[in-house]
């Protein structure tokens, strides 16, 4: 689902350094935290074309341009600009569930189940049954070809009408679900009238927006995501100016994310080299823009402090200081992660006397 940016150029990135890895820096925050993604982005919101979004918006809206375009780079019919992932993701179960009770499977550690107050239970009346998360983020195929058929043709068992896969793993750190993978999850659960959740991509995440995701799927899908989406709250008036800015990020996205996830290789790499007895991480399980860090030896909220710390030592070694903020995932583990506007880890040069230094924002569950 994730990342990247680019457009009209966005700001240009700053060559940083930490743990002995360099990276590029991360966007401009401003005082309160908020990422600045792009110099583009605030004359697309006072200029640009709103555009309608309750009504079916002409061909020069942005919301139709930046729909259009998404369907092409994700290789589906149509798409469906939401305001949020969490709607996304809600309106892609509730089309393909419409039966109260019908079962979904999905990983125990992934983000519809965790993170989203069990929304498909609350509001679409639909069984979620998590599943243990594989290494690699997968989920163990005999398990799911057993779920699937248990309830065929039974009285007592949900029907199974659903799986969710979470692609990439966010909470295996990032990785990529095998390709071959998939394909077998479709040939064994096809029989059993199971689907697999459509495409979501985010334009609030790695694509440098302030907010949307974009739901895509078949025309007849997106016809029923519309409906839902106007149901749930989610059609915006004037919601080209939102749309725009996604555009935006859309812009050159496959070079930025190839940046990204390269930023997060040679971070883990140059972590790896340090051969800490304090920090360690699986350089074979950094697939894109996250590097999950094991801390052994030194609570983990000491280890924070310290890297957020700048000494006067460092300054003279290496003529600049770099402040590293991490956001806990585990009582053992801490996330980094590239992204324009989800850095799980920032790396900051350290300001000169007098430069305003930018607060960054509180880590959280991806909305």
């Amino acid at each position: 689902m994730h990342r990247g940016v680019a457009g009209r150029r966005l700001q240009k990135a700053r060559e940083g350094a930490t743990l002995g890895a360099s990276l590029e820096s991360p966007p401009r925050t401003d005082q309160g935290g908020t990422n600045v993604c792009s110099s583009a982005i605030p004359g697309l919101l006072s200029h640009g074309d709103p555009g309608p979004s309750m009504v079916r918006a002409p061909d020069t809206a942005p919301g139709l341009h930046l729909q259009e375009k998404a369907a092409t780079l994700l290789g589906v019919d149509r798409t469906l600009f939401v305001p949020t992932n969490t709607m996304a993701n809600l309106i892609s179960v509730m089309c393909h569930c419409q039966r109260r009770g019908s079962q979904l499977l999905l990983g125990q550690e992934s983000h519809l189940h965790v993170y989203e107050q069990g929304g498909v239970a609350q509001i679409a009346g639909v069984h979620s049954h998590p599943l243990p998360d594989l290494p690699h983020g997968t989920l163990d195929l005999l398990e799911l070809e057993r779920m699937v058929t248990r309830g065929l043709g039974s009285p007592y068992h949900p029907v199974c009408e659903l799986i969710c896969l979470e692609n990439t793993h966010g909470s295996s750190g990032g990785r990529v679900l095998p390709i071959d993978y998939l394909r077998q999850v479709g040939q064994r659960c096809t029989p059993g009238g199971a689907g697999t959740q459509d495409s979501l991509l985010s334009s609030s995440q790695g694509l440098g927006a302030p907010v949307g995701a974009l739901v895509g799927g078949p025309k007849d899908f997106i016809e029923g995501a519309w409906r839902l989406r106007k149901a749930l709250g989610g059609g915006m008036r004037q919601a080209g100016v939102l749309a725009a800015a996604a555009l935006v990020g859309l812009a050159g996205v496959e070079e930025v994310l190839l940046r990204d996830h390269q930023n997060a290789r040679r971070f883990a790499q140059g972590l790896q080299e340090l051969a800490s007895p304090i920090c360690s991480v699986d350089l074979a399980a950094v697939e894109t823009n996250m590097v999950m860090v094991t801390v052994d030896g030194l609570p983990p909220q000491e280890l924070c402090w310290r890297l957020q710390a700048v000494s006067a030592d460092e300054v003279a070694q290496t003529g600049r200081a770099v402040r590293v903020l991490l956001f806990p995932w585990t009582g053992r583990r801490r996330p980094s992660a590239w992204s324009l506007t989800q850095w799980l880890l920032r790396s900051q040069t350290h300001p000169s006397p007098g430069q305003r230094v930018a607060s960054a924002p509180e880590p959280g569950p991806w909305e």
